[in-house]
């Protein structure tokens, strides 16, 4: 019976095989030295009679190899050992290798083991027959590899699906060091292109195969880009394969995207219409697309929009369906959906990336700001920050598109985010797109600043990337420009705060040029507020950061940059500006070699660098005897030096000249110092004056005039007392005054700041304020604000401000009471006073000056025409019979409006300015004018 067929011609052994019945094989195998072939049970003596027969024992290895050739009658021509590899019999294969069966053997089409095996998809068995002694002739991998690139659709499909198992992270480990000699990458995109170009049959099967084979080869061997960008053949075919389901269409996806990370590779995929075929895509059932698919649409997108401008271009322009790309994604963004938001937003930053038509299409569409702005509220941060930067995409060139953003409420919604979010990447990123949308205007810049707030700056001074950083600094420089007032005092804050210590550290560092201007320019805000008032404790912070050391290594460090060393040179000056401790840290050596450098960049080519070098010098100089006398025995200057300056079509640059120019005209020319002071004192005023140039211009010469009335008196050229005068009696005071009614904030309270300065000790400038201050409520509540500290002039707002809002205000007496009666009682009406009463009064010292009055023309440099000035208090003694009491002339004036006496701050004045007669005149009488109202 063994050597019996059955009706569909298999012997016993086929079947026993197939079936992996290894002990039937093994009894099959060993009967056949029987007689009759199938008796189980024979005589033991018989039995070994025949092994020891040798005769016998040939015939029946004879008949054994005879069994394990014999072959199947019927279309497989299969034996046993052919049927147990069909069968997957790991056993009976064995057992029929070990008596004898050849590995070789071959079908009835010329299959071996292996290529069974590959064709029954077993790849379990082919790793078995891979790793077994008997592999070598099996020729296992050149097999597989031959049926992969054959023409017959079976056995490509089966290898096909043998090597997508193979390549899989499961079996990858096991296989590659088998592999990978031969070519696996060429030989499946052979394949991929021979099944794209089959019309006639298309192997859906096979060609997924393909890729998932390409897909898993991504991850396994870095050639395979290279590879792919060796022809253009590999990229057409993915393009032109017939996406007819899903799964080739993801797989397709997710090659295209892993490929789109090289420029070549994107290159071919536009030239064979990849853009064109994706919107398709998109287009068949946009909302029902898988979002997995649409979210790798979108990433192949934006890689290659990323790539070059012309295929934003393309991107934007693609005609292939009626629908734009761009209003396919904005349509997707309905769904709400996590990751696919995501990618859609990724894709439209990389569409308008230094495109500007792009970035305004995207803000005008708002439908699109919509969706950006309903993102900013998502649950998700990664939704929010990526609607984020797509905002600060929009913003980041376009003026339009910061407008459009603007009047849709995104300043307010990001500010709301800022608030909420803890996540350092993205409270960067919403202030870095607050900052873009200032359109760089001051006071839009000065409103953002000071809605992001101290704290929210200061965290990210540790930041590496430059542009950020540089926001930040800039940021923080625009909000120390505002006015401290006694409710804020923004420099104090920020020093408080740790902001000093890692502006300095930047300093060190390898810092862009521009964010060690921005840091040097932070540090002068933070020392010196404006009208050149030292702030002690950021200077003391400062100088224990080590700053002033730093500053002195960068100057060495930047020869050849002339106007950062000129900057670090101001920058030290502010640093040490009226604090003793930090002047001590600079030896008289290193002031001598700052002072040279001063002088060579005084003499470069470009004006900028000029001013800034003349900056540092007037600081130094302006409020330090010793510096000054130390420069003026090193070094001078020429009047020719500030001559273009001053002419200079740069406001920037002509009122810091007029400035330097005050200050130093005393080391240049003592003869033509008034003429100079008053030409300088002309162009701060033209500016002032005019209305044609912004506000933001007048910022300059309005703290620079604050500055001449802060600085101090005393020595060198420090005799600047006539200047205060000067301007109030001429219409400068008026002009200050006018801005005060500016809608710039930090103009008026510059202004205000500027006005305090000057006339704190000036009864007549008082007067003019307070009268102008009646007249316009608005002036008043803004010297309310910015005018700081007990003085005289704070006590008389308050009273006016009292007086104009009904509100009572009790000052503490200054005399007693029957003194202080007879005073007013005599101001009122002089010709009712005794003569008793009057000697009981006080009387003033008289000065060596003469009258009293005198010294108000005296101090402002007026009184070259004395004749003339007589002449009015005549006139002024006629009309009142007021002036025969210049004795109470002071008393009076102290008790009524709480002034000091004049003669108690009376200093040498400066040289008349050259004016004519009758402008002298018409000054003088005007002024004994409202000194007698005064009085009156």
């Amino acid at each position: 019976m063994a050597q019996e067929y059955n009706n569909e011609g298999r012997l016993p052994i086929h079947e026993a095989s197939f079936r992996n019945y290894d002990v039937v094989v093994e009894r099959i195998l060993a009967n056949l030295c029987s007689k009759d072939g199938n008796k189980d049970n024979d005589d033991d003596r018989l039995r070994a009679d025949d092994e020891n027969d040798e005769r016998t024992d040939r015939l029946h290895q004879a008949r054994i190899q005879e069994m394990l050739d014999a072959t199947t009658y019927d279309y497989f021509r299969l034996t046993p050992i052919l049927a147990a590899t069909v069968g997957n019999a790991r056993r009976t294969i064995e057992c029929l290798i070990n008596h004898g069966a050849k590995v070789t053997c071959r079908d009835g089409e010329n299959r071996s083991m292996a290529a069974i095996a590959i064709l029954k998809q077993n790849v379990e068995l082919l790793l078995y027959f891979s790793q077994a002694s008997y592999a070598n002739e099996l020729d296992i991998w050149n097999t597989l590899m031959t049926m992969f690139t054959s023409k017959n659709s079976d056995e490509s499909t089966a290898a096909g699906r043998i090597l997508e198992q193979l390549t899989s992270p499961k079996y990858i480990k096991l296989a590659w060091v088998y592999l990978m000699n031969l070519h696996p990458i060429e030989r499946t995109f052979q394949v991929l292109i021979q099944t794209v170009n089959n019309t006639h049959h298309r192997n859906e099967q096979l060609l997924t195969s393909c890729l998932i084979i390409l897909y898993n080869l991504l991850s396994i061997d870095t050639n395979i880009r290279i590879i792919f960008n060796q022809t253009d053949e590999n990229a057409r075919a993915l393009v032109k394969m017939r996406k007819t389901n899903d799964i080739l269409t993801l797989l397709f996806s997710q090659i295209v995207c892993e490929f789109c990370d090289d420029t070549r590779a994107i290159q071919a995929f536009v030239h064979h219409q990849l853009i064109g075929d994706i919107q398709v895509l998109l287009d068949n059932d946009t909302m029902n697309i898988p979002k997995t698919q649409a979210c790798l649409y979108f990433d192949i997108l934006g890689k290659i929009a990323r790539c070059k401008q012309d295929f934003q271009i393309l991107i934007q322009k693609s005609s292939a369906t009626k629908r734009t790309i761009l209003e396919q994604a904005i349509e997707l963004l309905g769904t709400f959906d996590r990751r696919l938001t995501t990618s859609i937003l990724h894709f439209i930053r990389e569409l308008c990336l230094q495109n500007e038509h792009h970035q305004q299409i995207c803000a005008d569409n708002r439908q699109l700001i919509a969706h950006l702005l309903t993102a900013l509220n998502s649950p998700y941060r990664d939704v929010q920050r990526s609607s984020v930067d797509t905002l600060q995409m929009f913003v980041t060139q376009s003026t339009t598109s910061q407008q459009t953003i603007l009047d849709q409420g995104g300043a307010e919604q990001l500010l709301i985010l800022l608030n909420k979010a803890t996540l350092p990447k993205l409270r960067i990123s919403i202030i870095c797109t607050l900052w873009s949308l200032t359109l760089n205007e001051p006071p839009r810049r000065q409103s953002m600043a000071y809605s992001i707030g101290v704290m929210a700056l200061v965290e990210f001074l540790n930041l590496k990337v430059s542009d950020q950083l540089y926001v930040v600094l800039d940021a923080i420089s625009e909000l120390l420009r505002r006015i401290p007032t006694e409710a804020e005092n923004i420099p104090v804050i920020f020093g408080r705060r740790h902001c000093i210590p890692p502006i300095v550290r930047l300093l060190s560092a390898d810092s862009e040029q521009r964010i060690l201007f921005k840091c040097l320019f932070c540090i002068q805000q933070l020392c010196l507020l404006p009208t050149f008032r030292p702030c002690r404790a950021n200077q003391t912070i400062f100088q224990k950061a080590n700053g002033i050391n730093q500053l002195l290594t960068l100057i060495r460090r930047s020869n050849k940059e002339k106007l950062l060393q000129a900057k670090a040179i101001t920058t030290i000056a502010y640093a040490v500006f009226d604090h003793k401790e930090n002047k001590d840290i600079l030896t008289k050596e290193t002031v001598r070699q700052l002072f040279k450098r001063i002088a060579s960049l005084l003499n470069a080519s470009e004006d900028i660098v000029q001013i800034e070098a003349g900056a540092g010098l007037v600081t130094f100089i302006c409020n330090d005897e010793y510096h000054y006398n130390l420069y003026s025995e090193e070094l001078s200057l020429d009047l020719e030096h500030f001559r273009p300056l001053l002419t200079s079509e740069n406001i920037i640059i002509r009122c810091n000249a007029a400035f330097q120019m005050i200050i130093v005209i005393r080391l240049i020319n003592e003869t033509a110092a008034a003429e100079w002071i008053g030409r300088a004192l002309l162009i701060l005023f033209r500016v002032i004056g005019d209305p044609r140039i912004d506000d933001e211009d007048k910022l300059l010469p309005t703290d620079i005039i604050g500055r001449l009335a802060h600085i101090p008196t005393g020595f060198g050229i420090h005799k600047h007392s006539g200047i205060c005068e000067a301007i109030i009696a001429s219409d400068g005071l008026d002009h200050l005054i006018s801005l005060l009614n500016s809608s710039n904030a930090l103009l008026h309270g510059s202004a205000a700041l500027t006005i305090d300065c000057l006339i704190r000790h000036s009864p007549e400038g008082q007067r003019r304020l307070l009268k102008q201050c009646r007249v316009e409520a608005l002036c008043l509540d803004v010297l309310r604000t910015y005018v700081c500290g007990p003085s005289v002039l704070r006590t008389r707002i308050d009273e006016l401000y009292s007086s104009i809002h009904n509100k009572q205000v009790q000052f503490p007496p200054i005399r007693p009471a029957r003194q202080r009666r007879k005073l007013f009682d005599f101001i009122i009406n002089p010709l009712k006073m005794s003569s008793n009463d009057r000697k009981a009064l006080p009387k003033v010292r008289p000065s060596r000056w003469g009258h009293p009055l005198i010294f108000v023309a005296a101090a402002i440099g007026l009184a070259g025409s004395s004749a003339v000035f007589y002449a009015q208090i005549r006139a002024r003694q006629k009309a009142r019979n007021l002036f025969l009491q210049a004795a109470f002339y002071q008393e009076a004036l102290e008790l009524t409006h709480g002034y000091k006496p004049i003669t108690d701050r009376l200093v040498e004045p400066i040289e008349p300015l050259q004016i004519d007669t009758t402008s002298k005149f018409n000054i003088l009488s005007s002024l004994g004018a409202q000194v007698s109202s005064n009085l009156a």
